[in-house]
């Protein structure tokens, strides 16, 4: 069966493939940016708490002409702070991401989207609820979820000014387990970035 983070990835992709694809108008190649992230995993009964975290990334767009000037490769990391009783279970809470942008501009606009893959040290379910047993579900619902996810993302309310670029309402839908048991959920609240 396909999954709905499927569907909504590639008819993204194929809207925006069809748009034209005009040369970018800074001849820059190189993005540094930095944003405010949430992000949060949803299993059958539990998820994680909401986490706000910082984002530092890069993004090398692959030419200055045609349909490469609408491809971006790019990565980064993302960084927060767990508070209690989260604390005892996420050890590093950082997570490192690779991800693939196609990118479509009119004037100002810009929009983005593509995949993106990641590991994470925020994949950690809060424990069961009080009505909920406890013996051993615990533990099985963890063990299938994975701190790999691999996900879609789409930035629509993009600007881009020249050297200076800005983001809000960032949406990514990722799957977080091997058994689509849970999703990761991210919101892009607000990335500013520079070209150099």
């Amino acid at each position: 069966m396909v999954s709905p983070q499927f569907v909504v990835g590639v008819t993204t992709i194929l809207v925006l493939a069809l748009l034209p694809c005009p040369a970018l108008a800074n001849p820059s190649a190189h993005e540094f940016s930095v944003g405010a992230v949430t992000s949060r995993y949803d299993s059958f009964i539990r998820s994680t708490r909401d986490h706000l975290l910082l984002e530092l990334a890069y993004h090398h767009r692959l030419g200055n002409e045609g349909f490469a000037s609408a491809v971006t490769v790019g990565g980064g990391l993302r960084g927060g702070l767990v508070n209690p009783p989260e604390n005892r279970f996420v050890t590093v809470p950082l997570e490192v991401f690779a991800t693939v942008q196609l990118r479509a501009r009119m004037g100002w606009w810009e929009v983005a989207a593509g995949p993106e893959v990641g590991v994470s040290g925020f994949a950690r379910l809060m424990t069961l609820p009080e009505p909920f047993p406890r013996a051993g579900a615990t533990d099985e619902e963890q063990t299938r979820l994975s701190p790999v996810y691999v996900g879609m993302g789409v930035s629509p309310l993009r600007v881009n000014l020249g050297h200076f670029t800005a983001s809000a309402l960032e949406l990514r839908l990722s799957t977080g387990s091997l058994q689509d048991s849970a999703i990761r959920f991210d919101i892009g609240l607000l990335r500013v970035g520079v070209s150099l």
